[in-house]
């Protein structure tokens, strides 16, 4: 396995993102393993076959998420799924650590089932990443991107869906701003 390169820029990276968006009312603390599931779920169901399709994904209709994890959390991958020993349905598997359940954490884990798995915490990673922060938490991408850029934290990707939908929302988010802006303006005339 290569080495991660990027893991300790992106760490730092994100905490920068998560503290400009202290009480995100959509950053929900998640206090039941099956609420965790249903969070990832959404996420796995609306892009597994989007976002670097792999035959697998629609044999794969779930994710399970765990609070067993101790000090960290992470994205359990054992070549695309676990099965399921009662009633052998195939999922995707998180384990989370007491202080991370939360949905931006989950966000982050699931980024990680949605990327490639060798991409680690990779360029095509980050942009996924990026991507469904701003997509679910509302988290602004001309911030995020500017950030990361000052980091040197690389994101980029090949994926035609992945790249298309990165810039509808970015050009979105900037319309909303500036009719914002221009709101404010007309108010303070």
């Amino acid at each position: 396995m290569t080495r991660d390169v990027q893991q300790n820029k992106l760490y730092k990276t994100e905490r920068i993102w998560f503290n400009n968006y202290p009480n995100n009312p959509k950053d929900v603390f998640l206090d039941t393993e099956r609420k965790a599931s249903n969070y990832a779920t959404w996420i796995w169901i609306n892009f597994k076959k989007k976002i670097y399709p792999e035959s697998w994904r629609t044999r794969v209709p779930r994710v399970r998420v765990s609070f067993k994890g101790r000090t960290w959390s992470y994205a359990m991958n054992s070549g695309g799924w676990y099965n399921d020993r009662k009633t052998n349905a195939k999922y995707k598997w998180i384990k989370l650590a007491p202080c991370h359940q939360t949905f931006r954490i989950i966000i982050h884990e699931m980024a990680h089932h949605i990327a490639p798995e060798r991409v680690s915490h990779g360029p095509e990673f980050v942009k996924v990443y990026m991507f469904l922060l701003a997509y679910y938490l509302d988290y602004d991408l001309s911030y995020m991107c500017k950030i990361a850029n000052e980091r040197n934290l690389q994101f980029s990707s090949t994926d035609k869906y992945l790249n298309t939908n990165f810039n509808k929302l970015l050009e979105k988010q900037k319309k909303n701003w500036i009719e914002t802006e221009a709101n404010k303006l007309q108010g303070v005339a």
